[in-house]
């Protein structure tokens, strides 16, 4: 709904309102804002306070580009609603999922969407524009929210005078004033199906639902060690009322379905109930009004709505979900209902009022979450304070008080500044000619995928350098000329980051940004499933509430299982050459423009390049790729990056190394290898923001030097072997891809063990990896005992053989463009002597540039001295 108003580019849309119960800010920052303010809307998230439990590290917009309202009301305010209003048109999502990523990517959710324009619109909208005008009266919200929903519902109002009312059968039904279930219609009905992840425990809101609907059969859909019940009570009420009782079943048995539906045919006619209220009292039998939840839902046709069918059980063998408290006891006293900056001041407004002192005390958005300080006082009895001197939009303030001597904390709640909200930049689409490609076209296209894709970068480019950012403004601005904080001119600098992603994500389209960016897409369709990413371990993170009025409410603590099948990476091996040309001369393009790219756009390339060098569009002797994948990565060493986009920039660079390690030979000296080692100082300044999460998926398109898809490991190995600090990771890392064991001593020795049957190759060959103007000693092992000592002091190479009875000393003195490995590769193809060898008189006793050697090392003879 979101994305197909954006991609109008006509930017008409004025309000997006989203209700839910329970918010993941970091998920809707990352994920739904930038695509929000793109279709030119204010954006407004009204949640349960009482639930409210945000990341104060991930949130870096709230109150500065949308406005958070909380509601702490007696009961949940449990509403699923998402409103997107303009001028032009009006969209309507009502469902079960909360704003959270599990609600909106990975649980199975139901959701029921609406469109009006000026030509038509459905009857439902009379009903929604109703409720929105009384809503907006409601108590419980705090002003900046009451404000954004009369906003939405006045634009709704003028779209209802135009064009012709289409009734679909639909009906809006909440819990504001009376029960859901006394607008259900009364039976019989043929038959009832229903299905909630929650039930209450003593089963009363089914055996009313049963009551009304009188069905002449029913069944009850559980999903085994996910669906919240009491297996006792439920077998209880199934005999009572002959419901047969149904566990689910099948490939997606183990996808948390999160959906509410009740679901029934009369005369052959089929309706449903969908949207937010669970099986539960509170949620069915209760009005707000009488301490019930507030809840949403509609009531309509449901021709192709079913619940699945499941194989029917006992519900005593059936595992209920763990369980755990949801829905916390209630503060005792007021909690912050909203915190506003207002006229260089902070105004806190609390839902209620305080039967005695409470303090406020602040952290700022500058500083870290663990940071505070005192602002002051609340007296007994205030509802509304005001206190002098501003603070920034996305601080933090806070209750507290004391209790037998302990200080106790209320939640945090973000400052709002209504005049950053309603300036926020709402950046114009551009009309485009042509579709941005996806991942999968980029795959399969070497044409018109491409070409696209350069005209996406060239308009991000154009936002880039369009961008200004704002002249940063002092939190205290107006406070007078007694408070200097130079050091905190920076507090209302809004981070360029938001405004980059929503322009990725606006021209390129979520998929191409979430592959940038190394994240899992979410599914293109109800129908199509994607596997979580394995940091997504619990998806039920709505802390849903069971809402019965005789006991807690519980929440399903939910381990989604992960497969561990991967797509197959690209293969462009066997692909056209004219293809497989055309993607090569388009990667060099590329990175000869980089200069005035944005990072974004850089990473992008790194991807992309990254990926087309791992399907095999270039030759396996060719060097080319690892010469633009070095570039991108020098490139993107010496940026600014934004903060938030820094563990992808990280985590890609070093995927990258990986795959370029994969394909160079340490153990020789050449352009490959003069090439990987080149950037690994560029690499290492990335090691502090990578993320294991984003490299995986970023390793999921490409095929390491096992013909496999690469793996994280490898990634790991190269981190630890060559980019750990250690002076001699060039010459460990080529020694293990040899296969032999590099062991170092201080710094003053090295040995190395391993299958080689010449010890005197194997030390000269490990000296010249050493990248040291001075390096040490380098003994060489073998198996059979075998041994032979090398020291290289340009342009001596002193070697003492220990292969016989006695070492046998040997001196060469190499040319000055030879080091010692290309100087033993060289033997191994010509072993004479002749190449700077000097003839020693008494091999069996050191000459004296050798024993110059011995006592610079401390040593009193060749012999290796294990540690």
């Amino acid at each position: 709904m979101l994305l197909e108003e954006e991609r109008t580019g006509q930017v008409q849309a004025r309000e997006a309102l989203f209700l839910t119960f329970n918010v993941d800010l970091a998920f809707f920052e990352a994920q739904v804002l930038g695509t929000c303010l793109a279709t030119g809307a204010r954006v407004s998230v009204i949640a349960d306070g009482n639930v409210w439990a945000p990341d104060p590290r991930a949130v870096r917009h709230a109150g500065r580009s949308y406005s958070v309202g909380l509601i702490t009301g007696r009961a949940a305010f449990h509403p699923k609603v998402v409103i997107l209003a303009g001028q032009e048109r009006v969209q309507v999502a009502i469902g079960s999922g909360n704003l959270t990523l599990g609600g909106w990517q990975y649980n199975d959710e139901v959701w029921i969407q609406f469109t009006g324009d000026k030509t038509s619109h459905p009857a439902i909208f009379h009903q929604i524009a109703e409720w929105l005008g009384g809503f907006a009266e409601f108590r419980w919200l705090d002003a900046d929210s009451s404000d954004s929903v009369r906003r939405t519902s006045v634009l709704l109002q003028r779209l209802l005078d135009h064009g012709a009312t289409v009734d679909t059968g639909h009906t809006l039904i909440t819990s504001a004033e009376k029960p859901i279930l006394l607008s259900l219609p009364s039976g019989p009905v043929s038959e009832l199906r229903m299905h909630a992840p929650f039930l209450d425990r003593a089963m009363a809101a089914i055996s009313k639902l049963h009551e009304r609907l009188a069905p002449q059969k029913s069944s009850l859909l559980l999903q085994p060690g996910l669906t919240v019940f009491d297996p006792a009570e439920v077998q209880k009420c199934a005999d009572k009322f002959g419901i047969d009782v149904q566990v689910q079943e099948g490939n997606l048995k183990n996808k948390y379905r999160h959906g509410k539906v009740v679901w029934w045919t009369s005369d052959g006619v089929p309706q449903a109930l969908v949207g937010s209220p669970n099986l539960s009292g509170a949620a069915l039998l209760k009005a707000w009004s009488s301490g019930g939840n507030y809840e949403t839902a509609v009531m309509g046709p449901a021709s192709s709505l079913t619940i699945p069918d499941g194989r029917s059980t006992d519900a005593t063998t059936v595992s209920p979900a763990s369980t755990a408290t949801a829905y916390p006891s209630l503060l005792m006293g007021p909690s912050i209902r909203s915190a506003r900056a207002v006229d260089g001041d902070l105004t806190i407004a609390l839902s209620g009022p305080s039967a005695t002192i409470l303090g406020l005390e602040a952290s700022e958005f500058r500083d870290p979450p663990e940071q505070w300080r005192l602002l002051g006082s609340i007296e007994a009895g205030q509802v509304e304070v005001r206190f002098a001197g501003g603070i920034s939009a996305v601080s933090r303030v806070r209750l507290f008080w004391h209790e037998a001597g302990t200080k106790i904390s209320g939640p945090l709640v973000f400052v709002m500044d209504p005049l950053k909200i309603s300036a926020a930049p709402r950046v114009p689409s551009s009309a485009k000619s042509y579709k941005s490609p996806t991942p999968g076209e980029l795959w399969q296209d070497a044409g018109r995928a491409l070409d696209f894709l350069d005209k996406d970068f060239a308009a991000l480019r154009e936002v880039s350098l369009r961008s200004i950012s704002p002249k940063p403004t002092a939190v205290g601005e107006g406070a007078g000329p007694s408070q200097p904080l130079p050091a905190e001119k920076k507090v209302n600098v809004e981070s360029p980051w938001l405004w980059d992603l929503e322009a990725a994500s606006r021209i390129q389209g979520p998929l191409l940004t979430a592959f940038v960016l190394g994240l899992a897409p979410a599914p293109s369709s109800s129908d199509e499933v994607v596997a979580p990413p394995r940091w997504a371990d619990v998806l039920v993170d709505d802390n849903e509430a069971v809402l019965d009025d005789e006991h807690d409410d519980t929440v399903a603590d939910v381990i989604t299982e992960v497969s561990d099948t991967e797509a197959p990476a690209p293969d462009h091996s066997k692909s056209p050459e004219a293809d497989r040309r055309r993607r090569r001369k388009r990667c060099a393009q590329w990175v000869a423009g980089i200069d005035d790219q944005p990072p974004f756009v850089q990473l992008a390339m790194l991807r992309i390049v990254t990926s087309f060098f791992s399907a095999g569009n270039w030759d396996s002797s060719d060097v080319e790729p690892l010469r633009l994948m070095s570039t991108l990565i020098r490139h993107l060493a010496g940026e600014r990056i934004p903060d938030e986009l820094q563990a992808s920039v990280s985590s890609m660079t070093l995927v990258s190394c990986a795959l370029m390690r994969g394909a160079t030979d340490l153990r020789t000296t050449s352009e490959s290898t003069i090439i990987y080692r080149s950037i690994l100082d560029s690499a290492a300044t990335q090691l502090g923001h990578f993320d294991e999460d984003l490299a995986s998926e970023y390793c999921r398109t490409l095929v390491g030097r096992d013909s496999q898809t690469l793996r994280l490991d490898h990634v790991q190995h190269v981190i630890e072997s060559d980019l750990t600090g250690d002076e001699f990771r060039e010459a460990r890392a080529a020694s293990v891809q040899a296969g032999w064991d590099f062991l170092s001593q201080g710094g003053t020795r090295v040995f190395v063990q391993g299958k080689f049957t010449n010890p005197e190759l194997t030390a000269i060959t490990v000296a010249g990896w050493i990248d040291r103007a001075d390096p040490p000693p380098v003994w060489a092992i073998s198996q059979n005992g075998n041994w032979c000592m090398c020291i290289w002091e340009r342009p001596n190479l002193i070697i003492a053989d220990g292969q016989g009875p006695k070492p046998i000393w040997k001196h060469f003195r190499l040319a000055p463009h030879m080091s010692p490995a290309a100087f033993a590769n060289q033997r191994r193809y010509d072993d004479s002597y002749s190449s700077g060898k000097q003839r020693v008189a008494r091999p069996w006793l050191p000459f004296p540039e050798a024993e110059r050697a011995l006592d610079k090392w401390n040593m009193a003879g060749p012999a290796p001295l294990l540690p």
